[in-house]
């Protein structure tokens, strides 16, 4: 790093910030290829979920998420590309106030929308029979987390700005985007530093806490994906081959009724014989009488011959009849399973949607954690002592200069 000893190569602090610029070569290249890849990749996420994909609760929070991370590429990613070509050189305290506000809104807005996210899918997968988040309860939240993100935003506009920064070297003094000296190590500062901070770590408890729950819930899910399909199919044929074993016996039993209930009782006088069949007659004539009396008194041999023939004809005839009401029974009965696997196959799939969905989301949140901590600690760490930079070498330079950039990664 650039020290006393080196004052008789640099006679001008522009020779100093160029010195800068190139030891930070591997940072602007980073930066780069974040600007490239997060405007192509969020513009293409605004394209397809914006107009080819229907609209519900997390394609809304994701279309928000994309939106706020374009704004960070397109404002953020420029603002640390000019700090590092000119990193003692940084004279615009306009511009270095207006895009400090808004790289701390966006940042704050998306971490408060991906907590919203983990909350949405504890919903879907853990409490999926209770009511869900809704496009109203999505819109009330995102007017929430914008309100929240710019009163906690607004500081940096009273705090950031172009001030002078110190090189060691005696009358050479630089100018960067940070806080202002007369708030640096304030206070307030220190105050709202460790807000910043207290909030980050609540945040990430409370994401850990819904994912834990929709892992524990997804595991449970994933174990006992194909054993409810077995076990349906296995009641279904079992229920199938019962009542075909119900029908037999009943078919049995009608035509044994039938034939057996066929007696003669006497008259009073004249000792008449009838035959019964059952106590009730059927009156329609499309029909046949399954329940018939045969009364002999007064006939002779031939015509009570004739009549048992046609009752024995009739008796063949509900037999069938209580066949094909058996078809029909199973028939129904074959439609109502099939309309119960059809059933089973759309819950099947929806559930299989909404795990990948859940997974695609626990990426996100998982991506955004990791490279917004490295950011959040290299943030504090410099808040509270801005010269940390002056005591480290040059590759030592190079890895805390990506550290305080690691959050644009999720972009």
């Amino acid at each position: 790093m650039i020290g006393e000893n080196d004052t008789h190569k640099y006679i001008s602090i522009l020779e100093i910030s160029n010195q800068l610029a190139r030891i930070l070569i591997p940072a602007t290249v980073y930066l780069c290829i974040i600007l490239v890849t997060g405007v192509i990749g969020n513009i293409i996420v605004l394209i397809v979920y914006g107009f080819r994909v229907r609209k519900t609760a997390y394609t809304i929070l994701i279309l928000i998420l994309a939106a706020l991370d374009l704004i960070t590429c397109l404002f953020g990613v420029p603002y640390h590309i000019l700090s590092v070509v000119h990193p003692l050189m940084f004279v615009w305290n306009g511009f270095c106030k207006s895009v400090s506000f808004i790289l701390r809104l966006t940042t704050m807005s998306s971490a408060l929308v991906v907590n919203v996210i983990a909350y949405d899918r504890y919903r879907k997968i853990c409490r999926p029979f209770q009511r869900q988040l809704s496009l109203t309860h999505i819109k009330i939240a995102s007017f929430v987390v914008i309100t929240v993100s710019v009163i906690l935003s607004t500081p940096v506009l009273i705090m950031y700005g172009s001030t002078a920064g110190e090189t060691d070297i005696a009358n050479l003094t630089g100018t960067v985007c940070f806080i202002s000296q007369e708030f640096s190590g304030t206070l307030f500062h220190q105050t709202y530093s460790g807000l910043i901070f207290l909030l980050f770590i609540v945040l990430l408890i409370f994401m850990i806490s819904m994912y834990i729950n929709v892992g524990r819930r997804i595991l449970r899910l994933r174990a006992f994906t194909h054993k409810p399909e077995i076990s349906a199919t296995e009641t279904v044929l079992k229920e199938s081959r019962d009542l075909n074993t119900m029908n037999m016996p009943q078919q049995k039993t009608q035509r044994d009724e039938s034939e057996t209930h066929i007696s003669m009782a006497p008259k009073r006088q004249n000792q008449d014989i009838c035959y019964h069949s059952s106590a009730n007659s059927a009156t329609s004539q499309d029909k046949p009488d399954c329940d018939t009396t045969v009364d002999i008194s007064n006939k002779d041999k031939d015509e009570i011959t004739n009549e048992l023939v046609d009752q024995n004809i009739q008796l063949d005839s509900c037999s069938s009849i209580s066949k094909t009401t058996s078809i029909i029974v199973e028939s129904d009965f074959r439609i109502q399973n099939d309309s119960k696997y059809s059933n089973t196959n759309l819950e099947t799939r929806k559930l299989k949607k909404r795990l990948r969905v859940t997974l695609m989301l626990f990426v996100i949140t998982t991506v955004f954690i990791i490279s917004f901590l490295p950011y959040l600690t290299t943030a504090i760490v410099g808040s509270l002592n801005s010269e940390i930079w002056k005591k480290m070498s040059d590759a030592e330079l190079v890895i805390y200069g990506l550290l305080q950039r690691t959050y644009l990664i999720s972009v």
